[in-house]
């Protein structure tokens, strides 16, 4: 048969760490959403400007004339929820537990590097790089994927949403 038995699903399940956590650890991880927003506009002014000395400049469009709800909502299924799931799933559950073997440093290290460099942006690659280290160090200290699942999707989903604000 082609399908899975729900035993294996269960056990892929766990053995990416999708476990349970509690409604403290929840609000705790919305906290943490928050301020890494503020943690991400302050590091990103100075990677800019580190960039900007060896002559990067960030290619920013001259901005949409409007931004349609319905546009606002299909961008944060696009780039809030889909990430939020997928990135931790595929980077904190597959790519960290197959790192493990190499101690927990160099996993989480290795794991934030190729978190970085998957974005394909240069721009991104510093602050993505030390939040792909904190969601791993998230995931290892709580056993789980979901904090940074939580945890991504708000970062994601602010940053959109203030991009949607400042237009409209």
């Amino acid at each position: 048969s082609p399908y899975l038995p729900a035993q294996t699903i269960k056990q892929i399940f766990k053995d990416f760490r999708f476990n349970k956590i509690s409604l403290k650890a929840v609000l705790i991880c919305v906290g943490l959403g928050f301020l890494l927003i503020f943690l991400n506009v302050a590091f990103n002014s100075i990677y800019s400007f580190i960039l900007s000395i060896f002559g990067y400049s960030s290619s920013s469009g001259a901005g949409a004339a409007s931004y349609p709800l319905y546009l606002f909502l299909i961008t944060i299924f696009a780039s809030a929820i889909l990430p939020g799931f997928c990135e931790e799933f595929a980077n904190r559950g597959l790519l960290l537990n197959g790192l493990k073997g190499l101690g927990m440093k160099k996993a989480i290290i290795i794991s934030g590097l190729l978190f970085g460099l998957m974005h394909l942006n240069i721009g991104q690659f510093g602050y993505a790089t030390l939040v792909g280290m904190f969601f791993a160090y998230i995931c290892i200290a709580t056993g789980s994927i979901i904090p940074g699942m939580i945890i991504h999707f708000l970062n994601n989903a602010i940053t959109e949403y203030l991009s949607f604000a400042s237009i409209n």
